[in-house]
Order: C-alpha cells, then sequence, then structure tokens
C-alpha cells in the first residue's frame, strides 16, 4: 500500500476588494440607556442613609446595654451595703480634722559592691556579658 502524497495549501493572491472593515464603536453611555444615567446618586444617597440608621440604633443599643448593665450594678451595690449595714457607722471626717500624711521610714541605701555601678539613680551589677540592674536605689 503506498500512500498518497499530501499536498500543502498554498495561498495565492489576495483580492482586498471583498475585504469589508467594521465601523468603530461609539464609546461612552447609549442614548437609550440614558434614564440610569442618575442612578448612581440614588444609590449613594440610599447607602448613606442605611449607614445612618444603622448608625442611630447601634447607639441606642449600646446606651440602653450600659444603662441596664450599671442599674444592676447599683442594685448589687445596694444589696451588699445592706448586708454590711449591720455593723457600727464610721463617722466622716469633717474639715476641722486634719490628717497628717503617713510617715515613710527613711530609705537607707548601703554602699556599692565593687561589681557594682550607679547609674541615673539605678544599680547595676557586671554579669559575664554585660550588666543587669538590682532593684535599689543608689545615689
Amino acid at each position: 500500500m503506498s500512500r498518497p502524497v499530501r499536498e500543502e495549501p498554498g495561498m495565492g493572491s489576495v483580492d482586498m476588494s471583498e475585504v469589508e472593515f467594521r465601523r468603530s464603536r461609539r464609546r461612552g453611555p447609549r442614548a437609550d440607556n440614558d434614564h440610569h444615567a442618575g442612578l448612581w446618586w440614588q444609590i449613594a444617597l440610599g447607602v448613606f442613609t442605611a449607614m445612618i440608621a444603622h448608625s442611630i440604633v447601634t447607639g441606642l443599643y449600646v446606651r440602653l446595654e450600659i444603662y441596664m448593665g450599671l442599674r444592676a450594678l447599683g442594685q448589687a451595690i445596694e444589696d451588699v451595703g445592706n448586708e454590711l449595714g449591720a455593723g457600727p457607722e464610721v463617722p466622716a471626717p469633717t474639715a476641722s480634722r486634719s490628717v497628717a500624711p503617713p510617715r515613710r521610714a527613711p530609705v537607707t541605701m548601703r554602699l556599692l559592691r565593687t561589681d557594682e555601678r550607679c547609674v541615673g539613680g539605678k544599680r547595676f551589677r557586671k554579669v559575664e556579658n554585660g550588666w543587669v540592674q538590682v532593684l535599689e536605689a543608689c545615689r
């Protein structure tokens, strides 16, 4: 069986008189679609109005939750106060009394050791790779 020889297709001369080009399309809004041209601002106004309404409702809900929580807290404090109210009352301090500030014990600072340094009122101790702050004040 012999195979037939295949002939490659060839292209002859092209007749450009039969070729038609499409007209360019006009870009932009069509004349029949002009009734939707002003729709974007209506959508934006609707979204803005919805967001304002949502914010108002959320704010009112949060205020209600805070009010209810504070009311419950006030009731709990009153209940605890009533339970503890059986004890003696402490008189409120009057303006005629003078309250002295609490006295502090004098601070005694120990001397720096040979491996310690004082920097800015803070005590540092020398370690193998650097310095470590010691939780004591110094002069």
